[in-house]
């Protein structure tokens, strides 16, 4: 008999060029009449906020409340609580994220508080700790592909007071409808499209390893990596509007999964990363992805293996052995991320950031202690942590 396991995802997703014409109809659809728009003032300089607020204004019934384009790289309680306050302001009935990993996870938070009728982000820490009492309707518009925000359960904020990580999982910070548009990343510099690949990379492999994946799961982060493998050169080297949409949808697909079955130590250590040395995740996660994969060899060796098959093709997969095929597939992914890091200046070691020894301690306190831990398939011990710190920099 197969073990039980649970699979959700509660996101309507539209996709394909043009399909940000869509949002009117499904507003209202949704009840939303009166629209606060989260973004930042990159994808305003872009144009994207006028061409978003142009086809707003073209339905009569839809009025736009008011815009915040004050988002920080890292949100803390402090900044949301500036941006629950302006949107109180604004009699807005609706929200609307557009913008990379930081927009999204401010506006999700923005939702969670509205939704709850709460002023206390820092009480819903943890897993499905929030029930939604008022509906708020809610929808996301990605400017990148990376970490599937748009669909994921997950929110992060910084307690600032405390130094310490607010981490959500929750289906309340899900939005009613992603819309995913590719004609929004024709205007994403290189280096940005390059840490959103890695970005859905690593979700993609770390939901295949986790101990909560199952059959569904990794259907879909198999998937995930075949939009990878076939599109990723395509969008890096020539912008094909095409493979953008595939990468788009391959994040979605990652960001799906690893809602199911949670990340683990490579995402924890990101985690911490940003919180104590105030590093992008996907920085942190192009330092550490390597000797995280090192650590987690000799436990993972049939799921690499497997994974090899999805990124190279029968051919390699069926001339090698089973430990040949765990090395080549740590070295294709690391030779990606290192390859692609040089061509694009993106630094792939912690020290670049300015990460010291007398840091890892802290750093491997909070990552130990992330919930993301649980599902990792090797229980690691803090001089396990610190061993990889120390490898990353």
């Amino acid at each position: 008999m197969r073990d039980f396991f649970e699979f959700s995802n509660n996101v309507k997703i539209i996709a394909g060029e043009n399909s940000l014409e869509r949002l009117p109809d499904l507003l209202i659809n949704y009840g939303g009449y009166r629209v606060f728009i989260v973004s930042d003032d990159v994808i305003k300089k872009c144009g994207h906020i006028d061409a978003l607020s142009k086809i707003l204004k073209a339905r009569e019934e839809i009025t736009i409340g008011g815009t915040y384009l004050n988002i920080p790289s890292t949100l803390t309680v402090q900044d949301l609580d500036k941006l629950y306050i302006a949107y109180r302001k604004s009699g807005a009935d609706a929200i609307v994220g557009i913008g990379g990993t930081r927009v999204m996870n401010a506006a999700k938070a923005l939702a969670l508080l509205c939704s709850t009728k709460s002023k206390d982000i820092k009480k819903f820490n943890g897993i499905d700790a929030a029930v939604q009492t008022v509906h708020i309707p809610f929808c996301l518009i990605p400017s990148t592909f990376g970490a599937g925000n748009e669909v994921s359960k997950d929110v992060f904020v910084i307690d600032e007071q405390n130094e310490s990580p607010i981490e959500i999982v929750s289906s309340s910070v899900q939005p009613h409808f992603a819309i995913l548009d590719p004609n929004i990343l024709k205007t994403l510099p290189e280096k940005e499209l390059y840490m959103s690949l890695i970005d859905v990379m690593a979700y993609s492999i770390a939901s295949y390893l986790s101990k909560r994946a199952n059959i569904l799961t990794k259907s879909f982060s198999k998937m995930a990596m075949f939009l990878i493998k076939d599109n990723f050169q395509n969008v890096l080297q020539k912008k094909d509007i095409n493979a953008i949409c595939n990468l788009q949808i391959a994040a979605s697909i990652a960001a799906i999964t690893y809602s199911n079955t949670f990340t683990g130590v490579a995402h924890a250590l990101a985690a911490a990363l940003a919180t104590k040395c105030h590093m992008h995740r996907a920085e942190a996660i192009c330092a550490v992805l390597e000797p995280v994969m090192i650590s987690l060899q000799d436990i993972c060796k049939s799921q690499y293996a497997e994974m090899l098959l999805y990124y190279r093709g029968s051919q390699d997969y069926a001339n090698s052995t089973e430990d040949e095929r765990s090395e080549a597939f740590i070295k294709i992914i690391t030779n990606i991320v290192k390859h692609l890091a040089k061509a694009h200046n993106v630094q792939t070691s912690l020290s670049e950031y300015g990460v010291t020894e007398a840091d890892f301690d802290g750093i491997a306190e909070l990552a130990i202690n992330d919930m993301e831990m649980l599902t990792t398939p090797k229980k690691y011990t803090k001089e396990e942590i610190i061993e990889i710190l120390r490898q990353a920099l």
